[in-house]
C-alpha cells in the first residue's frame, strides 16, 4: 500500500453501490444542449428587459401625465383664455395716464348705447396713427371695480367710434380726489379712505381694469377659504396642502391662515388603525357575522346555471337570520362562494361590512386561498374545534331544518333525486 496514491474523493460527484464509492463520471452536454441552453438564458435575458422596459416607460407615461396636470393647474384653461380674450378685446377698459378725458365706444355694450347723448360743444379727436374725427355724443362708462359684481360709472365719456379700448383718464381721476399707483405690473386706484376702487393687471403693456379676484380654475379664485382649499385638496388626489397652494398661486401657510385638517389623510397615516369595540357576544347588526356550512354529497344535478351540482352551501347572517344558499360540484369550489356572499353584503352596507365568518373545521374553509381573500377584505375567519360541533351549532340547526324541509316537500310531490336544488332553493 506504500507505493499506491489515493486522490480525495469527492463526495458531489460520487455515488454508493455494493457497498462502494465510487465516483461518477460527469456527463458532457452536447451541442445542441448547449445551444438549447444559451437560447434559453438568452430568451429569459430578453424577456427581463422588456419588463422592465415596460415599466420604466409606464413610470415614466405617469410622470408626463402628473406634470401635464400640474401644468393645466397652474396654466388657466384654453376655454377660459379664450373667453378673457375676447372679453379684453371687445370690452377692455385701459387706464391711461396719458389720455386727458375718459373714451371709448358707446355701441358695444347696450348701458353705453342707452346713456348716450348730445355734447354741448363739439371736440376732434386725433390718434397716433390716422386723421382727426369729429366727436359730437358722450356716454356713462361703466368700468370694473376691484370688487366682484360691482362696477364704477363714469361719466360724461367721450364716445369715438369703431375705438380699440375703453380709456380711463388717470388725470380725472387725480382731480377726483383718487391716487393711483403704479407698481410691480399692477395698477391700483385709492379713493381719499385708502380704500381699493381700481385694480389694473399689466397685459401686453397696457394697465386693463379688471376685478380683483382673478379666475386661476372655473368656480376657484384666488379669494380662498379653508372649504375651498379643502375642496381643492380632495380634487387633486389628496395632495399636501402645501403643494396645493403652490398650485393655485396661493399665499403659504401662516399663523393668520392655517391649513384645514384631512380625517380622510389622517387616518390613512394610521398604522393600527381603530376599529369599533363591538360584536363581543352576538352580532349587533346585519352582515357582522356569517356562519356558514356545506351539505353532504348529493346526486348530480343541473340547476340555476350550475352543472353537475353536488353540494349545497348554506350562509346565514346572524343579527337578521338572512339565509344564502349557493350550488357547487365540488367542496372546493365553496370558497369563491363564500367571497361571492361576502362582496355582496358590502356593496349593498356599504360603509359598513363583513367582520367575522364562523364556520366549522372543513377542508372547503380551512385554506390558505380563502384566508387571503378574507384578509384582503378585512374579515377574519372563526373556526369550531375538532369534534366540537355546538360550536358551529347557528349554522348546524339551520342546515338540519332545511334539509328536513326540502326532503319533505320531494317526497310530498313524489319529484325525482335531482330535482333538490329547486326543493332547497324553495325551502331556504
Amino acid at each position: 500500500m506504500r507505493g499506491k496514491c489515493y486522490r480525495k474523493l469527492n463526495w458531489n460527484w460520487a455515488r454508493r453501490k455494493g457497498n462502494v464509492w465510487k465516483t461518477k463520471r460527469r456527463r458532457k452536454l452536447s451541442k445542441s444542449k448547449i445551444e438549447k441552453a444559451k437560447r434559453l438564458w438568452w430568451k429569459l435575458r430578453f424577456h427581463e428587459c422588456v419588463i422592465w422596459e415596460i415599466k420604466r416607460s409606464k413610470i415614466e407615461k405617469e410622470i408626463m401625465d402628473a406634470q401635464k396636470m400640474q401644468n393645466e393647474v397652474l396654466n388657466l384653461p384654453m376655454e377660459i383664455e379664450n373667453l378673457n380674450a375676447n372679453a379684453l378685446n371687445n370690452n377692455s377698459c385701459v387706464l391711461d395716464s396719458a389720455a386727458m378725458r375718459h373714451s371709448g365706444d358707446a355701441s358695444k355694450t347696450d348701458f353705453g348705447t342707452q346713456s348716450r347723448s348730445k355734447m354741448e360743444e363739439q371736440l376732434s379727436v386725433r390718434g397716433v396713427h390716422g386723421d382727426s374725427k369729429p366727436v359730437t355724443d358722450h356716454f356713462q362708462l361703466k368700468v370694473p371695480s376691484a370688487a366682484t359684481g360691482k362696477d364704477v360709472v363714469l361719466t360724461k365719456a367721450i364716445d369715438i367710434p369703431g375705438t380699440a379700448h375703453n380709456l380711463v383718464s388717470v388725470g380725472l381721476l387725480d382731480d377726483a380726489g383718487f391716487t393711483t399707483v403704479f407698481k410691480d405690473g399692477e395698477g391700483k386706484v385709492f379713493d381719499k379712505d385708502d380704500n381699493l376702487v381700481m385694480y389694473a393687471e399689466k397685459i401686453n403693456g397696457l394697465y386693463r381694469l379688471r376685478s380683483k379676484l382673478i379666475d386661476q380654475l372655473p368656480q376657484a379664485v384666488v379669494n380662498y377659504d379653508t372649504n375651498s382649499l379643502k375642496l381643492a385638496h380632495d380634487l387633486l388626489g389628496h395632495r399636501s396642502f402645501d403643494v396645493v397652494r403652490k398650485m393655485l398661486n396661493l399665499p403659504k401657510e401662516s399663523v393668520e391662515c392655517l391649513n384645514p385638517v384631512c380625517k380622510s389623510c389622517l387616518y390613512a397615516q394610521m398604522r393600527s388603525k381603530k376599529k369599533k369595540l363591538e360584536g363581543l357576544f352576538r352580532a349587533p347588526r346585519y352582515g357582522y357575522r356569517l356562519h356558514s356550512d356545506t351539505s353532504a354529497k348529493l346526486p348530480a344535478a343541473n340547476a340555476y346555471g350550475e352543472q353537475g351540482a353536488q353540494r349545497y352551501m348554506l350562509t346565514g347572517d346572524e343579527f337578521s337570520d338572512t339565509l344564502f344558499v349557493e350550488f357547487g360540484s365540488r367542496k372546493s369550489d365553496m370558497k369563491r362562494r363564500v367571497v361571492k356572499i361576502i362582496d355582496k353584503i358590502n356593496n349593498e352596507r356599504a360603509p359598513e361590512k363583513v367582520v367575522e365568518h364562523q364556520t366549522d373545521g372543513g377542508s372547503e374553509f380551512l385554506n390558505k386561498t380563502l384566508d387571503k381573500q378574507l384578509a384582503v377584505r378585512g374579515v377574519q375567519p372563526r373556526n369550531s374545534a375538532p369534534h366540537c360541533q355546538y360550536e358551529n351549532g347557528w349554522i348546524e340547526s339551520r342546515m338540519e331544518e332545511i334539509q328536513n324541509h326540502s326532503r319533505a316537500m320531494m317526497f310530498r310531490g313524489n319529484a325525482p333525486d335531482n330535482d333538490w336544488p329547486y326543493a332547497v332553493y324553495h325551502a331556504v
